[in-house]
């Protein structure tokens, strides 16, 4: 059996005095101020994550040198246009509520040539990572649509000859009987 010590028990205490209440009060109230000031600075008092225009972006690659829009989407601005007017004509790309048909297409081209993160594009064209992501979904879904699928997407054949640059290539030689895994065709 444990014998209880008079002088460590909370009921045989002596109260605490006034200053000593007041004390303990005080720093109650702040470290409940504190919280209260952490939990408003992240849920109340937000600041924009995003801060990019993703049109301003767009806008600035075709001002731009034709060189840098082939460098920064993997293809001419007037290759660009063609494919979207194509994408608006054969499987009704239109704008969504925030972003406009080129910036879709620009995000899908951008995260393909770059091999991009939804977090970088995302970043880079000022929108959050769930809108970069549907984006890319409703591209690539647009062109999966019967119209496009058959005029620009072509599978080769088991006869079709391997591009040189693939052949000469040491690092795929392994995949040298697997048409279509490494080169993309």
């Amino acid at each position: 059996m444990q014998m209880i010590n008079k002088n460590n028990n909370a009921a045989f205490r002596s109260p605490a005095s006034p200053a000593s209440r007041r004390r303990r009060r005080h720093a109650t109230l702040a470290a409940v101020a504190i919280a209260a000031a952490l939990y408003a600075k992240q849920y109340i008092f937000k600041s924009a994550k995003y801060t990019a225009d993703g049109d301003g972006f767009v806008t600035r690659l075709f001002e731009g040198s034709s060189a840098a829009f082939k460098e920064a989407l993997g293809l001419r601005p007037a290759t660009f246009r063609k494919l979207l007017s194509e994408l608006q004509a054969h499987a009704g790309y239109g704008p969504t509520r925030n972003i406009a048909p080129r910036e879709h297409l620009a995000i899908f081209l951008y995260t393909a040539r770059w091999a991009a993160t939804s977090r970088l594009t995302a970043v880079t064209f000022g929108h959050s990572t769930g809108t970069i992501t549907s984006s890319f979904k409703r591209t690539i879904q647009a062109f999966l649509r019967p119209e496009m699928y058959q005029k620009f997407i072509r599978m080769p054949t088991s006869d079709s000859p391997v591009p040189d640059r693939i052949r000469r290539d040491p690092s795929v030689r392994a995949f040298s009987a697997v048409v279509g895994a490494v080169d993309g065709t």
